[in-house]
């Protein structure tokens, strides 16, 4: 089985890093819409990619208690050849560059990166597709092959009747993996 996991909202949680940062009068909960910059007034989407740049990975933290373990799981997995996991994200440059030193070298995670900003020319090549973004119901991807990890701006799933999960760790298990 191959599994493909975007990086923030699913594994870190860099929302969170950035309303401390950049917006600290802003709550995580009132970011009900995936695009930050339609969230927060006078926010462009050009700011939205420079704070992105910028957040300081020590105010990093998991989405779930037991997420470190689970990519440390399917990470060995990986060595083992059982399946075969990836990261999928669309970064920039620069955050590509913070997040390998936050997962890489703090975390000691060495699952491959794939970035492209249009994630879904790559999702014909993963059976699972762990995501955060309900935008990605938009590209015709099957939704046997997605799971969602529970956020506030994907509240929307659950009016469609689509299941989302507290953390990674849930899906992995559901999946026998």
């Amino acid at each position: 089985m191959n599994i493909a996991i975007d990086i923030d909202g699913t594994v870190i949680d860099t929302m969170g890093a950035v309303l401390k940062q950049f917006h600290p009068n802003i709550t995580k909960e009132s970011i009900t819409n995936y695009k930050l910059d339609e969230c927060i007034p006078n926010l462009t989407k050009e700011r939205v990619i420079w704070e992105y740049e910028r957040i300081d990975y020590l105010n990093i933290r998991w989405v779930g208690t037991k997420t470190h373990q689970t990519l440390d799981k399917l990470d060995k997995s990986n060595d083992l050849n059982k399946h075969l996991t990836y990261f999928l994200t669309s970064k920039t440059p620069k955050m590509i560059i913070w997040t390998q030193d936050y997962l890489y070298g703090f975390q000691a995670i060495s699952i491959p990166i794939i970035t492209s900003l249009k994630k879904q020319e790559y999702v014909n090549q993963f059976d699972i597709l762990i995501e955060d973004n309900p935008e990605m119901l938009n590209y015709g991807i099957p939704i046997e092959k997605l799971r969602f990890i529970k956020q506030p701006w994907n509240q929307c799933l659950e009016e469609k009747g689509i299941k989302r999960y507290n953390e990674i760790s849930e899906i992995i298990d559901e999946l026998n993996l």
